[in-house]
């Protein structure tokens, strides 16, 4: 399907803010700055977002709306059974989880942005984890495995992200393969 150009403009607009803060800082995100750097007018900048929350919700929405593509795709190459959805998290995350990907990065700058400005900016995103821990807690799999399958996930993404810790890609692999295995249900572990 051909995107619109008002489609086109709107992306372009979010790629903007999110290269903008991801370059110069969450506090440098102005509606003057984004149009600038997506080099639309702020007249059309306000058409599509008519304020800055509005541009972080969008940003925040897009980064949502991302993943759970990826999930989807990914729930399509896992058998059914105990653990799936959550090996499906897995395969949808575990790659960007130890070394997010520039668009990445730009995207989850978002999830600063919205901190900084308003923390209700991120009830889309709370809405979100509240729906994927009952998706998880259905999963079949003993309490608390899918949380903490999700929680090294998030962990794993923000030590990258925030330059705290760097996972080279043998400890990454290994990471990986212990979560894999909570992801199997006791019968298939033989316990």
């Amino acid at each position: 399907m051909k995107r619109t150009r008002a489609g086109n403009s709107r992306e372009r607009i979010l790629d903007a803010a999110e290269e903008l803060a991801a370059r110069d800082g969450v506090a440098t995100l102005t509606l003057e700055r984004v149009a600038a750097e997506a080099g639309v007018s702020k007249g059309g900048l306000l058409y599509h977002f008519g304020s800055k929350d509005a541009l972080i919700e969008g940003m925040v929405e897009r980064q949502l709306r991302t993943f759970d593509q990826h999930l989807e795709v990914a729930l399509g190459g896992e058998p059914a059974g105990p653990g799936r959805r959550t090996r499906a998290m897995l395969r949808a995350a575990f790659g960007s989880a130890t070394r997010p990907a520039k668009r990445e990065r730009r995207a989850t700058v978002a999830l600063l942005a919205a901190v900084v400005k308003r923390p209700s900016l991120l009830d889309p995103v709370r809405a979100t984890y509240a729906r994927w821990m009952e998706e998880l807690r259905g999963d079949g799999l003993p309490d608390g495995a899918a949380i903490v399958a999700l929680a090294a996930l998030d962990g794993l993404y923000f030590w990258s992200l925030l330059g705290l810790a760097r996972v080279p890609a043998a400890r990454a692999r290994a990471v990986r393969g212990v979560l894999e295995a909570l992801t199997h249900a006791p019968a298939e572990r033989g316990t």
